[in-house]
């Protein structure tokens, strides 16, 4: 796999405006609907419908004064990112401790939509054709971290993890078949470290807790042998179990 962010997808108008709507909720706390659609370039009438969407689906609430605020299901969304943050802390150094990886650049990921999200990368001694950065997406079906994913992933965790995001990505009943599919080709044991490898990635999946996955890649030069991309797949290994503290 290259190191390259995944197609975009061509923009769904709705969508692009409730994330426009929460962002300028999230700078600017309380803005009643005349000057928040006024900030946010929409028409009242548009703005109304979105917010009225936000609020059924507990995204934002309206207070008795007619302000809008963040609301109570993004708490819920964002539970998971702040237990993934002690992970993100100790990635690095983490790393540092596996032999098997050395001089190669690893990636933290994890899964958000149909996307999975570049956390944080060790850069490597190696030359890739592309450097990593955190902020980069690779697409779940078609990327190792992805495959990885989808050979762990219990097929009830998979659906409540693309269905959370269909609406907002736009997700078809293909795409979800699809993903379904690829999964049920791929699956592992249940909370395994599942691998995959492609030419020029390695990566493995691991269930920290209930529903919260990391995963880790390593990128590697075309043509690494066998027997090191082995060593590699035995540091990730390694890597997910120091993460989630089963190491001692």
């Amino acid at each position: 796999m290259s190191a390259t962010p995944v197609r975009r997808r061509p923009q769904v108008p709705g969508v692009a405006r409730a994330a426009t709507i929460l962002a300028e909720i999230a700078r600017n706390d309380g803005q009643a609907i005349s000057s928040l659609a006024a900030n946010v370039g929409l028409a009242k009438s548009t703005t109304s419908d979105v917010t009225g969407t936000l609020v059924e689906q507990q995204l934002l609430t309206r207070d008795a004064a007619g302000q809008f605020h963040l609301g109570s299901r993004l708490d819920r969304l964002a539970s998971s990112w702040v237990g993934q943050t002690a992970v993100l802390r100790r990635f690095i150094r983490a790393c540092e401790r596996q032999p098997g990886l050395r001089g190669h650049t690893v990636l933290l990921l994890v899964p958000q939509g149909s996307t999975l999200l570049c956390l944080d990368v060790r850069l490597g001694t190696r030359p890739l054709p592309q450097t990593p950065r955190p902020g980069m997406r690779f697409e779940l079906a078609e990327s190792a971290p992805g495959r990885a994913l989808l050979a762990a992933i219990d097929p009830h965790a998979l659906s409540r993890l693309l269905e959370r995001a269909a609406a907002f990505e736009g997700l078809t009943p293909d795409f979800l078949a699809g993903a379904a599919a690829a999964a049920d080709a791929l699956r592992s044991g249940p909370g395994e470290a599942a691998m995959a490898t492609e030419p020029r990635s390695v990566a493995a999946a691991k269930e920290l807790h209930a529903s919260t996955w990391v995963l880790t890649s390593a990128h590697v030069p075309p043509a690494t042998p066998t027997d090191e991309l082995l060593v590699i797949e035995d540091g990730l290994r390694a890597l997910l179990s120091d993460l989630s503290g089963e190491s001692s």
